[in-house]
């Protein structure tokens, strides 16, 4: 998991990113793995990571992944500093074309199907003023399914 988060995290910093924008990865265990195919978990991480671009100041960004297996599941969290998701908008955010900035308003709802395809779910766990953190929840990996890292 963390390996997709740093790939990411190289790959939005460079010219299509934030400038002074920082990421820390650093709660992110190096040896956790999710019962996902890597190209499907790099597609997740890379669109909550391009929603918490958009969100953050020019400047003073700040991106933060963090994460930890708890009873066989594992439990993963991105925040960010920018200035939340308005109210009216929370409960329609993982439907197909529903964008709170820019653009198409399919990010967060390819997001949801991913999670959902494996048994999995993405919530906001909390949106204000000072940033937004976007929870995932992955099942415990079942002995028939792949698990990568």
């Amino acid at each position: 998991m963390r390996q997709e988060i740093e790939f990411v995290g190289q790959l939005t910093a460079g010219p299509r990113g934030k400038k002074n924008t920082a990421f820390d990865f650093s709660a992110v265990p190096a040896d956790l793995s999710v019962p996902m195919s890597a190209d499907a978990l790099r597609q997740v991480v890379l669109n909550l990571t391009l929603n918490a671009l958009n969100a953050v100041p020019s400047g003073n960004g700040r991106i933060t992944w963090r994460a930890e297996s708890k009873r066989g599941h594992v439990h993963a969290w991105i925040a960010d500093n920018g200035s939340g998701i308005d109210a009216g908008i929370r409960d329609r955010l993982f439907e197909p074309f529903v964008a709170t900035r820019e653009g198409t308003g399919l990010g967060l709802a390819i997001v949801a199907r991913l999670m959902n395809d494996i048994g999995g779910t993405v919530s906001v766990e909390q949106s204000g003023p000072t940033g937004t953190t976007f929870a995932l929840t992955f099942p415990p990996r079942a002995g028939s399914r792949v698990v990568w890292k």
